[in-house]
Parts: structure tokens; C-alpha cells; sequence
């Protein structure tokens, strides 16, 4: 398969999934829509580009103003027919659309990617260096999903411990114990978390008090609920 066929097919992949998810709204309405968040895609681009007709490639701002206007996942227009339509992710490399998927949020390698009967195909790249590279990029990612995940808990957490506090007359009790230990740990683990993040040159987001709204944790000290 040649670059330009390859690009045109991927472009009617995405096209196709745009006219799917747009349903019975018309293509005025979609293009009225991404002028509404600020980057129109004309009402003839999206006609050409659905009809496959003179569109030319879809560009990375168009897909991510139109999966904006449809409300889905940019990446779920790129890659449909999720989990196991087989699509072609690069000019000579065929996978499932949930593997293709995967390998785009950093969750595998390009040289994971196989055909349903277990076979791995033959990728352009996979020496070291390529992999180093994929294997920073991807620990960057799971490191700020983990970070995100405990974020959340953590702002859960000390909600959690102050109602316990104030049910107990703002007295210690075993509950108010053990939710304060908890948070202690998960702020712990958020502080170990953002020096790694900006160790590996990662901008980390401060995670902020859910009471009191100023920043709860900084690298090397986090300071708890008194």
C-alpha cells in the first residue's frame, strides 16, 4: 500500500466514522457546530470529506474540532469498530482497531501490535533507541494516569476525613485515625510521583486542597489537614 493510499484510506476510515456518529443531524448542524467551539470545518469540507469526494486528508485539527462537536473520543473516530475491525495503522502494518488504540495512548508498543491469529507483524522500526523512546513516553503517561487516579482519591479522602472529624466533635476516633493515615499515605505517594513526573521533564499539576483550594502537596513535603 503507497503513503498517499494509505492517507486517504485512514481519512475515509475517520469520515465514515464522522457520518455514523453525526446520524440523522445534518451537516450544517455539525459545521455550525465546530464554529461554535471556536474552529469551523465548512459544511462542503464535511460533505467532501463524507462522500470521499476531492476532500484531500483530513487534518489533526479538523478531527479534534469535529469530535468535539460530536461529543466522542477523537481517538474512537480514528480508530472505529471498536475492539477487533482490523484496520491498517500504518502503510504496512495491519492490527485491531483496539490494539491500533492502545498503541496510541502509550499502552503498547508498535511492536505489540498482531493479527488476530497471534502472529506479530512486521514493523518498519523497533531497535532499541525506538523502543527506549516509546517506553519513556509511556511510563510518562502511566505515571500521570496513576497520578490523576490518586488525585482523585486524595481529594475524596480528606473530604471524607474532615466529615469524620467534625461527626466526632473533633475528636480523634479510630475512623478519623485511619482515614487520616490513608491520606497521609496517598499524599506520600503523590509527592514520590511528581518527582518522578518532573524528572523525566513532565509539567505535573498541583493537587489541590478540596477545602481550603490552595496547593496540598509539593515535591519532597506535603503538608495534611490540621
Amino acid at each position: 500500500m503507497t503513503n498517499d493510499r494509505w492517507g486517504r484510506d485512514t481519512t475515509q476510515r475517520v469520515a465514515d466514522a464522522i457520518r455514523g456518529a453525526r446520524g440523522r443531524r445534518t451537516v450544517q448542524w455539525l459545521s455550525d457546530r465546530t464554529a461554535e467551539l471556536g474552529y469551523r470545518v465548512s459544511r462542503s469540507r464535511i460533505s467532501d470529506l463524507e462522500r470521499g469526494d476531492r476532500g484531500g486528508l483530513l487534518g489533526v485539527a479538523e478531527l479534534i474540532a469535529l469530535a468535539g462537536a460530536l461529543d466522542v473520543p477523537p481517538v474512537v473516530l480514528l480508530y472505529p469498530g471498536l475492539a477487533q475491525e482490523k484496520i491498517k495503522v500504518l502503510p504496512g502494518l495491519e492490527a485491531t482497531s483496539w490494539d491500533a488504540l492502545r498503541w496510541f495512548t502509550g499502552e503498547a508498543p508498535l511492536t505489540a501490535l498482531h493479527s488476530d491469529d497471534g502472529r506479530f507483524d512486521e514493523v518498519p522500526f523497533s531497535s532499541k533507541t525506538d523502543v527506549d523512546s516509546w517506553r519513556k513516553g509511556a511510563e510518562i503517561l502511566g505515571l500521570l494516569r496513576r497520578y490523576a487516579s490518586l488525585s482523585d482519591e486524595y481529594s475524596s479522602v480528606t473530604l471524607r476525613a474532615n466529615e469524620a472529624y467534625v461527626e466526632a466533635g473533633e475528636e480523634e476516633t479510630p475512623e478519623t485515625r485511619r482515614l487520616s493515615a490513608y491520606e497521609s499515605s496517598l499524599g506520600e505517594e503523590l509527592a514520590e510521583l511528581r518527582v518522578r513526573l518532573k524528572s523525566l521533564g513532565a509539567s505535573v499539576p498541583r493537587v489541590l486542597h478540596p477545602l481550603r483550594g490552595w496547593s496540598q502537596l509539593d515535591d519532597g513535603a506535603n503538608s495534611h489537614r490540621t
